[in-house]
């Protein structure tokens, strides 16, 4: 009887202490902080964790986010695409890999799977969100029209109320002719350079004989007046050009004449909270890099600047290869 009861009790015991590492393994995830910072063994460890408990929602979202604070959307689209593969009903790995596709500039693909989300969370704002922006990269207008005032409509969380309002500034925008996020720019004629007959002309021309100048004396110098003293220079302020980030949140043109300003006055920090911020809304934005880099090499983060020009460079960003 004793045997029998012993190995009753094993059993319980051993399934208990397995469930108890899985979970303990899982909070390894859990715990880590949602940083740029974070190790890249720690981010393995986390990545290990989200692959074999795919049903496990809150260790997806803590991995989503870990990877979005590192800019890895490669990753987020990979691991989103396994989920489904399993469950092809789960909208959370539908949203984040619309997400994720619109972040590395895959806007149709992006656009398929922002639908099939609404589809299943028809209240949901969201989605509106992300298809607005993919529909100005785009170029189609009407589109984004509708889809930013289908997100105003939809959208009444109270803590979406700075999104409700750029949704409402592109809205402004956009009626009022105003140009697309990611519209490109016209080409630049090409030169005109002269033809063969052109050049043949111009060398067979006589060339008119050039009279001597007479030859003039030397003035008597003439002592300089004192210059008068200069008024120092009034400060830079760049608050017309946050005024109008702030009325157009996605004006690049508005971004790029903030960021030439403050980098003039040498105010590093704030170029770089708000170039993360217009990069991560547009993340296809060369010369933002290019603004970036500049701010990340005047404090010193070469290694982020390197990133930086390297990304501007491969743009074609005048002045950013070689740094």
């Amino acid at each position: 009887m004793r045997t029998t009861s012993r190995k009753r009790l094993v059993v319980p015991l051993s399934i208990t202490a397995l469930v108890a590492s899985l979970y303990g393994c899982a909070e390894v995830c859990l715990q880590t902080p949602i940083s740029d910072k974070v190790s890249n063994a720690r981010v393995a460890e986390c990545a290990a964790e989200a692959e074999s408990n795919l049903d496990r929602r809150d260790i997806f979202d803590r991995y989503v986010r870990l990877r979005w604070a590192r800019g890895e959307y490669t990753q987020i689209v990979a691991l989103c695409r396994q989920i489904l593969e399993q469950n092809k009903d789960r909208t959370d790995a539908m949203f984040y890999l619309a997400v994720g596709l619109r972040k590395l500039g895959k806007c149709e693909q992006a656009l398929t799977h922002y639908r099939r989300y609404a589809d299943r969370r028809p209240r949901d704002g969201d989605p509106h969100f992300g298809m607005a922006l993919c529909y100005e990269r785009l170029g189609r207008r009407a589109d984004a029209l509708a889809a930013y005032q289908a997100y105003v409509k939809k959208e009444k969380r109270p803590d979406k109320r700075p999104w409700r309002a750029k949704a409402r500034a592109r809205i402004a925008a956009l009626s009022g002719g105003a140009a697309l996020a990611s519209a490109p720019r016209p080409a630049a004629p090409p030169r005109r350079t002269p033809t063969p007959v052109v050049v043949a002309k111009l060398l067979a021309s006589p060339t008119k004989p050039v009279a001597a100048k007479p030859v003039v004396t030397a003035k008597p110098a003439v002592t300089a007046k004192p210059a008068a003293p200069t008024k120092p220079a009034a400060p830079v302020s760049c608050d017309a050009h946050e005024a109008a980030i702030k009325r157009d949140p996605f004006d690049t043109k508005a971004y790029d004449r903030y960021a030439s300003c403050a980098l003039a006055k040498r105010d590093y920090a704030r170029v770089q909270k708000r170039l993360r911020v217009a990069i991560r809304d547009n993340p296809e934005w060369a010369k933002g890099w290019f603004h970036l880099g500049l701010a990340y090499k005047a404090t010193g983060q070469t290694a982020r600047a390197k990133s930086a020009f390297a990304k501007a460079c491969s743009a074609g960003v005048p002045g950013s290869c070689n740094r």
